[in-house]
């Protein structure tokens, strides 16, 4: 089976392509709009594995025909590149090559409605198409799933994540920044509550210690779309949230609260001076310790007593962080454990014992804890 990363020479791009090729037979292909990037990538990625399962091909993403010829040679197409702006054109492209689907980019409404408008298309051509992969979406709520089998009634459950990078070793490219940039503008600060999601506001949010050396800080909360299925799926729970907390002072108060006013005025004329006051912000302004993680807790019923459970996931790379769960979900897809047709979560599709399993086997941190 031939894969193909859509900007495979990216932060995460490579890392998929370095696990791919350490823990499957399959061939990978880099592709994006720079072949000469590729090519670099791809001739390190062969004199590092010593093998020949990696090739490029030249994709842009704004131009279907093109993505539809590259298509025909592959299985599934990987999109780990900073295109949500033409998301339609590589989706419809997919669809139309009937090839399967797999995107790690940030959970926006236009991607996640887009994706449902052509869902039924998507199942008559018998296609898996799986959105919201890597750790932030894709890991919360498969954190939750996990935890379930502790409980005979789960309650409560939320997850808090702190991101902090070294983001001066990381190449920063305007149209990451520009993605960015587009989820705090789509902020959703909601949690689940009494059997209805609820809109909180800043004096609800919490305060959590991560330890690692960080301490407690403040989270704020925030609406991942993978969810939105627990509730129905856990009718026992009564309180579930995911909260973000993480960069530094200046990006916190001074670069976010400036791109979500401005960008309510004008995205035309603010998305340069946003990007670029964010870019400025997570460079200069961030220290260590450099590490990022998500701590679940729950709590709920198992024999009558009540019962805690928390589980925390880390890593001091976020972009392994990013990489690894994608190359845990592709495992099972590849082997046929992901067999359905239509359109998944990352989070809400996997088996979540194997997937974590193979999260530590990829170098990821995992503690657990429970307790009566």
């Amino acid at each position: 089976m031939k894969i193909l990363i859509l900007g495979g020479y990216g932060n995460a791009g490579i890392l998929i392509s370095k696990l791919l090729l350490l823990h499957t037979d399959e061939e990978i292909i880099i592709a994006g709009r720079n072949i000469e990037k590729a090519a670099f990538v791809a001739e390190k990625l062969g004199r590092e594995f010593n093998n020949q399962r990696v090739s490029v091909l030249k994709a842009d993403a704004s131009d279907e025909k093109m993505l539809e010829t590259v298509f025909k040679e592959v299985k599934i197409v990987i999109v780990s590149s900073s295109t949500l702006q033409f998301a339609r054109k590589v989706v419809d492209a997919a669809i139309r090559s009937r090839i399967d689907y797999f995107d790690l980019q940030l959970s926006v409404p236009n991607k996640i409605e887009y994706l449902k408008e052509r869902e039924d298309e998507i199942k008559s051509k018998q296609l898996c198409f799986i959105t919201d992969g890597g750790f932030h979406p894709g890991l919360p709520a498969a954190m939750v799933r996990y935890s379930s089998k502790y409980f005979q009634n789960l309650e409560l459950a939320n997850v808090y994540s702190y991101l902090n990078l070294d983001w001066g070793q990381y190449h920063f490219s305007p149209s990451t920044g520009r993605e960015m940039i587009e989820e705090f503008n789509n902020y959703m600060p909601e949690v689940y509550s009494d059997g209805q999601w609820k809109k909180l506001k800043w004096s609800n949010y919490k305060k959590i210690d991560f330890g690692n050396g960080i301490g407690e800080r403040y989270t704020a909360p925030m609406m991942l779309e993978e969810m939105k299925y627990l509730p129905n799926k856990y009718s026992s729970l009564k309180e579930m949230g995911f909260y973000v907390g993480g960069f530094n002072w200046f990006v916190n108060y001074i670069s976010i609260p400036f791109s979500i006013v401005c960008m309510k005025i004008s995205k035309s004329l603010c998305y340069y001076p946003a990007v670029k006051l964010f870019e400025l912000g997570l460079k200069k302004f961030s220290r260590p310790p450099y590490i990022c993680i998500l701590k679940l807790i729950t709590a709920g019923i198992k024999d009558k007593n009540i019962c805690e459970y928390r589980m925390e996931i880390s890593h001091r790379d976020g972009y392994l962080l990013t990489a690894a769960p994608v190359v845990a979900c592709l495992l099972q897809y590849l082997d046929g454990s992901i067999s359905k047709t239509g359109l998944h979560f990352q989070a809400n599709v996997v088996e979540p014992e194997r997937f974590f399993r193979d999260l530590r086997v990829m170098g990821i941190d995992m503690k657990i804890n429970h307790s009566l």
